[in-house]
């Protein structure tokens, strides 16, 4: 069941959540082809500008119908797993929405830990969830997996991942819970806009080698 309900985050009464949301998706997003998201994963009230603005977009270029016939993936941030680790559940989302269905295919579970302990108390995902679930209609499904600081690129889950991710085409939607950086006046850091600029022009032009290689140099000081 969910857990990070309640003020700051969302309503625990489904009612009182649609009503919240309606208000917050008053205004439609644009309609453009769309295949993935990125997400915060703070508190959604503080940070509804930049949820809203993710999940708009995804609902201009998906209606409910379609959402039926596909499977969203949901990659969070593990605060609580290992290093170089995937954890996944095969249990629902419970939500004050409704209950989600849950996918976990047979090649990405043996190349990931079954991780219950850590979805029981991990944020990342379970806000996603409510938001899919507020668009979608309560029995979405998803693949949901999360993260643990990667060391390296080419973990065999990510190889495995993507080979998946070729054979499931255009049934696959993707949404990512994560917070870009912890750097600002926040956190205490003055140069927080040039830092995060630089990383964000590596993710924009795909440079997938670049991007690791600001991350090793920097000692990924975003987070």
């Amino acid at each position: 069941p969910a857990r990070h309900g309640g003020p700051g985050n969302y309503p625990t009464d489904g009612i009182a959540l649609r009503q919240l949301f309606d208000t917050w998706f008053a205004e439609p997003g644009t309609a453009r082809p769309l295949h993935a998201i990125a997400s915060p994963h703070a508190s959604p009230e503080p940070a509804r500008g930049s949820y809203v603005s993710a999940y708009a977009a995804l609902a201009a270029s998906l209606t409910k119908a379609e959402a039926a016939e596909k499977t969203f993936v949901v990659l969070g941030t593990s605060h609580q797993g290992a290093r170089d680790r995937f954890g996944m559940t095969r249990k629902r989302f419970a939500t004050p929405v409704g209950e989600s269905r849950t996918r976990v295919p047979d090649n990405l579970a043996r190349l990931a830990m079954m991780e219950d302990p850590c979805f029981a108390v991990e944020h990342s995902i379970e806000f996603q969830v409510v938001f899919l679930q507020y668009l979608y209609g309560p029995e979405i499904e998803i693949v949901p997996i999360l993260c643990g600081p990667l060391t390296a690129p080419g973990h065999p889950f990510l190889q495995e991942l993507g080979e998946w991710s070729a054979k499931e085409g255009d049934r696959l939607r993707w949404v990512l819970g994560v917070d870009m950086a912890h750097k600002g006046p926040r956190y205490g850091d003055r140069e927080a806009r040039r830092a995060y600029t630089d990383s964000m022009v590596e993710i924009e032009t795909r440079d997938q080698s670049g991007f690791w290689a600001q991350v090793r140099e920097r000692n990924d000081d975003l987070n």
